[in-house]
């Protein structure tokens, strides 16, 4: 069975060639497509990235981005992709962030409709163009203040 990969990437992917090579390597294209392995490698990417003075979406600590969100094609409409997203939902919660934010072009209607299915909202006044005629659409997701319900240590119960 292939894997989902949920990491972070130190070395920061710029441009849309870098992601094409990126994931050319991690979902093993070759020049003549994608492979047609379908019972192993890796299925799907999905990285958090904290705020920095890079940040694309993120505007302060409280904030996080999420980057090089792919899923191969032999895996899509099977979960992996809404697997991806709820682990880092997940992750970016213990670690105390408020708001995640990521970016899609237009034409990725499902990535958009698996976004707005797991709550995230559109958020065009952080729409931008990294490039002439790519235009990318900003979403957000208000994360809990308390992601874990209930009683905590140190609190008494009602």
């Amino acid at each position: 069975m292939g894997k989902l990969s949920f990491h972070y990437i130190e070395h920061k992917v710029d441009s849309l060639i870098e992601y094409s090579h990126f994931f050319g390597k991690i979902f093993g294209v070759t020049e003549a497509g994608w492979s047609p392995d379908i019972g192993s490698g890796i299925l799907g990417t999905i990285t958090l990235e904290p705020f920095g003075l890079a940040s694309e979406l993120a505007q302060d600590e409280t904030e996080a981005d999420i980057r090089a969100f792919a899923v191969a094609p032999r895996a899509q409409g099977q979960g992996a992709g809404r697997n991806l997203l709820l682990a880092v939902i997940e992750c970016a919660g213990k670690r105390g962030v408020c708001f995640l934010r990521l970016c899609t072009r237009p034409a990725m209607k499902a990535a958009q409709h698996l976004y707005t299915r797991t709550g995230f909202s559109r958020t065009p006044d952080l729409d931008f163009e990294p490039g002439p005629g790519i235009i990318l659409r900003a979403y957000e997701l208000a994360l809990p203040s308390n992601p874990f319900p209930g009683p905590q240590p140190d609190e008494q119960p009602e």
